[in-house]
């Protein structure tokens, strides 16, 4: 038998206290009367009184007035649900608009559920046809612009996004049905997964459901009773209870309500506070779940217990249990994030443990030594315990895999491994205090990841690092004082990952030419590194090379072959590296940074000018040239060019077919006003190349160019009026947009292009790159038929009717931020005539006259993000 009570808001008064928020209604309906009251909404309201559902009705429960009252407002705060339903005049009622706000404002409470009746979805969410016409007559009254309409078209945006129900798709009575069934069924809540797979007892349920009423919020009593004979009732056949529950509960049981509860085989309490506590646990019991208990000790005796699995976490726990517990088939213990426990009790008692949690303990300050002599177990997790000071013994873990301590900032000390420790394949140190590690870390035979990131204090590693023939990664980052890196022992084949970046060193050993497997090598900031072993040409397996930042390194040994080169190298200051060879030679080179190295066309080295041929990534910042000294069209794998902040450049290089992003964002020299993006294709390639089907740049510019001969102000553009037919074979964009946040804030916005047509809608993403506050900046962006998931035939595509950008902050920190600001928008088709003007030599294509585009209100309406459709 199981007991069991789901995730409900109702209670028993005499059972609790501190309920959580309770509900006055289950649902609330907001609609124009005009269009739906005499129908639809009358045809709903019935249903769900049918039903036993407390429905709240606007337009009968309250005088109407120009402003929501406060008992409106509490309506909606103490409803459920919030059917919404959206007519074709629904917008031209400012009382339903301001109600709609405030639905949506209480979305994290109340749920909201849209119905979207003799209405498009998008019409809703664009503000179109009946909607368009409602906003005209209130900017008129309130202002184009004013703080109240953006409210409102933010509240449409948002409803509109929300899950629901749509009149075209369905019969009215079949719509009515589905809305009042979905309502039924999320009031009554589902029975716990443990009654799946028994046969026959669906109907059974249902019968018992008709008695209590769970949809009302009152208290009843059934009882339940089996066949004469049947020796299986009463608290003694209990086999599981689980409670859980929607907020911390304080419930007032007796202290042994599980006295007679001898068969109880599982526990859960998720969230439920005891007031008076516990005294007893059942023997019989295998599985504790109880998050957020709010127990200070367990009530354990010298009994032996039958418990597996215990999981505690968020707990109030102080002191696990009190002397030695026999738990001989515990084998997982869950206490993370009980910030009230101090220190672990014996463990010897519980021999079979195999994972112990105790992540987040930010008061624990003493481990008892029977921890660290546990065979079975397998992960330890300590990680943020910031009161832990030392482990105050020898480890003698033998089954012991993952050992995490990072986060530990009190961490000083890491006593000796025994030769046991074979088995550890983890051990995570990352900002620790510790200075050094113990000799015994050669015992270590088998870790494979050697984590010490933010070790702030460590200085070396013992001589016996070279031991650790199993090791795959090694993490030494910021480890500010880290002077001197053992050697390597030619046995560390499997090392494949080597991050040393912002340690103090200044060489590296001779030999890290052992390191076969080695990919990635990491070496930012190094700023005392000198030089680089002549070895490193061993590395064959090497893909990732970065010393950006290292300033002082002098010498940089290429080999010969290409086999013995990294594919990828990251310079701070070419300049000084005194390369011995060409980068051509560098044949498998895919990423090249040579930012911020002061570079212009005079001290440009002439070995630069040359560059691999399967480059994919060229980062070139802060460099202060006025063009590019090197020849990028003959890329012919180039994927993203980068030329931010060269304040001197006056313009942009020619570009291969396959480049897919360009970022030249704060180039203030930078010509764009008779901007034609085409000019930047290699003029003896075919172009479009059928191998892409969107490109797109963001590049200094305070207009848009002439060149786009549709301009439109605000963040829409609509189709050119002159679309060609059959001569077509893209669409260039183009958004002039401004960031106006605080210049200290460094984030980066994500920005959405959609394209809107009859046929169906296609969409463009992108990251930004850091945009400076208050300056322009131009997005630019090309799109073939065949992109997105939208294949539109030539003919067609003249139906395209709008381009719209949207923009989020890509950071999740600061989620609704919304101070990119499009200022206007461009469009332009490309046909084989500019193609054909283009590979003739002749870049000046025929702009248009600057003043024949239409020109709207630049007021930008507030529009949130919209997730593909």
């Amino acid at each position: 038998m199981v007991f069991s009570v789901g995730k409900s808001s109702y209670s028993s008064s005499c059972s609790t206290s501190n309920p959580p928020r309770s509900w006055i209604y289950h649902v609330f309906v907001s609609f124009r009367g005009d269009d739906t009251r005499n129908g639809f909404t009358d045809h709903l309201f019935a249903s769900l009184e049918r039903k036993g559902i407390k429905v709240f009705r606007d337009d009968k429960d309250l005088k109407r007035g120009e402003v929501i009252s406060q008992e409106l407002l509490k309506a909606i705060e103490e409803s459920m649900f919030a059917i919404v339903i959206l007519s074709p005049n629904y917008a031209s009622s400012t009382w339903c608009l301001d109600e709609l706000q405030n639905i949506v404002e209480c979305s994290k409470k109340v749920q909201v559920l849209p119905v979207f009746y003799g209405v498009d979805p998008s019409a809703v969410r664009h503000q179109r046809e009946s909607f368009e016409e409602a906003f005209k007559k209130h900017e008129d009254r309130f202002g184009r612009g004013s703080y109240k309409i953006q409210r409102w078209i933010h509240a449409l945006t948002q409803v509109a996004a929300y899950s629901g129900w749509n009149s075209n798709n369905l019969r009215e009575a079949k719509l009515v049905d589905d809305i009042v069934q979905h309502i039924h069924k999320s009031l009554i809540p589902k029975l716990p997964s443990c009654i799946e797979n028994l046969v026959g007892i669906a109907s059974r349920v249902e019968e018992v459901n008709k008695f209590i009423g769970m949809e009302l919020n009152d208290v009843r009593f059934i009882g339940i009773w089996g066949m004469g004979g049947v020796e299986n009732k009463g608290t003694e056949a209990i086999q599981g209870i689980v409670l859980n529950l929607l907020e911390p509960y304080e419930a007032r049981w007796c202290t042994e309500a599980f006295s007679k509860t001898n068969q109880l085989n599982f526990l859960i309490l998720n969230d439920m506070k005891l007031h008076f506590g516990l005294n007893h646990f059942p023997s019989s019991l295998k599985v504790l779940h109880w998050r957020r208990c709010s127990l200070e000790t367990l009530p354990l005796t010298n009994r032996v217990y039958e418990f597996v699995h215990i999981k505690l976490s968020h707990s109030k726990i102080e002191q696990l249990w009190h002397g030695k517990k026999i738990l001989e088939k515990l084998k997982y213990m869950d206490l993370s994030f009980s910030n009230n426990l101090k220190q672990l009790p014996d463990f010897s008692g519980i021999p079979s443990i195999e994972t112990l949690d105790l992540k987040g303990c930010t008061s624990l300050s003493k481990v008892h030594p029977s921890l660290l002599h546990l065979k079975k177990l397998v992960t330890l997790n300590l990680e943020d315990c910031t009161s832990l000071k030392t482990l105050p013994c020898k480890l003698e873990m033998s089954s012991l895999k993952k050992l995490i301590l990072s986060g530990c900032s009190a961490f000083k000390n890491l006593p000796g491994f025994g030769e046991s420790m074979k088995h550890l394949s983890m051990l995570s140190l990352q900002g620790t205090s510790i200075r050094n590690l113990p000799t015994s870390l050669g015992c270590l035979a088998g870790l494979k990841v050697l984590d010490l990131k933010d070790c702030k204090l460590l200085v070396s590693l013992p001589n016996t690092f070279h031991e650790l023939w199993s090791l795959k990664k090694l993490y030494l980052s910021n480890c500010y004082k880290f002077r001197n890196l053992p050697e390597f022992g030619e046995s560390m084949i499997h090392l494949s990952r080597l991050r040393l970046d912002g340690t103090a060193i200044r060489e590296l050993p001779s030999s890290i030419g052992c390191l076969v497997s080695l990919a990635h090598l990491k070496l930012r900031y190094c700023k005392k590194l000198v030089c680089l072993p002549d070895t490193i040409v061993a590395l064959k397996s090497l893909t990732y090379l970065s010393t950006y930042g290292c300033s002082k390194l002098g010498k940089l040994s290429v080999g010969e072959s290409h086999r013995m080169v990294p594919r990828s190298m990251n310079w701070k200051q070419p300049q000084k590296l005194g390369l011995r060879h060409s980068i051509l030679n560098l044949a498998s080179l895919i990423t090249l940074d040579i930012s911020y190295c002061n570079l212009s066309e005079k001290s440009f080295p002439h070995d630069l000018c040359n560059l691999p041929p399967l480059l994919e990534y060229l980062y070139m910042d802060g460099n202060h040239f006025a063009s590019v000294p090197m020849n990028i069209s003959n890329l012919s794998k180039l994927r993203y060019l980068s030329l931010c902040s060269c304040r001197k450049l006056q313009k942009l290089p020619e570009l291969p077919s396959s480049i897919r992003k360009l970022d030249a964002i704060s180039c203030v020299s930078l010509e764009t006003s008779k901007f034609n993006p085409c000019s930047l294709f290699a003029t003896h390639g075919e172009y479009p190349p059928k191998v892409r089907d969107s490109f797109d740049m963001v590049i200094t510019g305070s207009e848009i160019p002439a060149w786009f001969d549709h301009q439109e102000d605000g963040e829409h553009v609509s189709t050119p009026r002159d679309c060609p037919t059959s001569d077509w074979v893209g669409i260039f964009m183009c958004f002039l947009i401004i960031r106006y946040a605080d210049p200290s804030e460094r984030f980066h916005y994500e920005v959405k292009c959609c394209l809107d047509s009859r046929v169906g809608k296609c969409f463009k993403k992108r990251t930004l790159p850091h945009l400076k506050s208050g300056r322009p900046e131009l997005y630019i962006l090309f799109l073939a038929p065949s992109h997105g998931e939208i294949s539109w035939h030539k003919n067609r595509f003249g139906l395209f009717q709008t381009a719209k950008v949207y923009r989020r902050v890509s950071d999740c920190q600061y989620p609704n931020l919304m101070d990119l600001k499009v200022v206007s928008c461009g469009s332009r088709w490309l046909d084989k005539q500019d193609i054909a003007v283009l590979k003739n030599g002749d870049q000046k294509l025929q702009y248009p006259d600057s003043e024949a585009f239409v020109s709207r209100d630049s007021e930008i309406q507030h529009v949130d993000w919209e997730d593909d459709e």
